[in-house]
């Protein structure tokens, strides 16, 4: 629903207010499984190394990634064709980013 507050603009409000309250929800899920998931990878009292482990390793993804979403709006911004182009981009990145991070976190859990 964030991609779309680039679309609508005059939607801004509405649009971001469902969006951060999914994005809320999701958190909330997130926080409440993930202990679970924590003791599941913990062979024995090391509950507080699997979890620094699984921060860094999330902190690591996040600063790449934003880290390549910068780089890729620069060269994108430069070689679009045009401002409707450069909207479109994350429209048809997110199916394919989304896909895999399933796929990377699937992995992750069966190994």
């Amino acid at each position: 629903l964030e991609f779309a507050t680039a679309v609508f603009p005059h939607y801004f409000l509405p649009l971001a207010t469902v969006a951060n309250v999914g994005k809320s929800i999701g958190v909330s899920t997130s926080m409440s499984i993930t202990p679970a998931i924590h003791r599941s990878f913990a062979l024995t009292d090391n509950m507080a190394d699997i979890s620094a482990k699984m921060q860094a390793q999330q902190v690591v993804a996040d600063n790449v990634g934003l880290a390549l979403a910068i780089v890729l709006t620069k060269v994108l911004a430069k070689a679009a064709p045009s401002k409707g182009a450069l909207v479109a981009i994350p429209f048809m990145a997110y199916p394919v980013l989304a896909t895999l991070d399933m796929f990377f976190i699937r992995n992750e859990l069966r190994s």
